[in-house]
């Protein structure tokens, strides 16, 4: 869901439908594409997961967990199974993919994004403050900075703020913090 951004929007095809493997269970919209939900095998959707068409991030945040989309009541197992990848074969393919897209695998999806390359980390961190206090409880933002006390800085912050340091690292000389609203303060 990474390529697609932030979900939209989810809708399934209705119970009881026949789908055939690669043909579509749905579509899922976000503000940069549109698009089918390509079914992995052949079968008849016997369960809906109506959660994501009322929280469509759930997709993006915990896409194999609570983020399953239909259940099938499988009709070509034994002819189809043969298509199915082996995780030691699909793991080069992704990592590809992944290189190819310049995809960033977070532990959460960021809803907002803020790139502060060249400010001094204090600045940051008022920017920040601003942004967080316009968005809802449990948005993420993905902050992008090149400054050298960042991360020291970052966690100073979360313990002042009360907000969720969900995750960080470095990539060459650039931090990336991913950080949740979280309802204290």
């Amino acid at each position: 869901m990474g390529i697609a951004g932030k979900l939209s929007s989810v809708r399934t095809k209705p119970l009881g439908t026949i789908v055939s493997r690669g043909r579509s269970l749905g579509t899922i919209e976000s503000h940069r594409m549109v698009g089918p939900i390509p079914s992995p095998l052949s079968g008849t959707i016997v369960e809906i997961n109506e959660r994501i068409a009322a929280v469509p991030r759930i997709l993006n945040n915990s896409a194999y967990d609570e983020g399953w989309i239909v259940r099938l009541k499988l009709s070509s197992m034994q002819s189809e199974k043969q298509e199915l990848s082996s995780v030691e074969r699909i793991v080069p393919l992704l990592k590809e993919r992944i290189a190819e897209f310049h995809v960033r695998c977070f532990k959460l999806f960021p809803d907002l994004e803020m790139y502060e390359v060249g400010s001094e980390c204090t600045a940051v961190l008022v920017r920040l403050n601003e942004l967080i206090d316009k968005v809802a409880v449990g948005d993420a933002i993905h902050i992008v900075s090149d400054d050298p006390t960042a991360y020291v800085e970052m966690v100073a912050w979360s313990d002042r703020a009360g907000h969720e340091l969900v995750e960080w690292r470095r990539e060459g000389n650039l931090f990336h913090f991913v950080v949740r609203k979280t309802g204290r303060k």
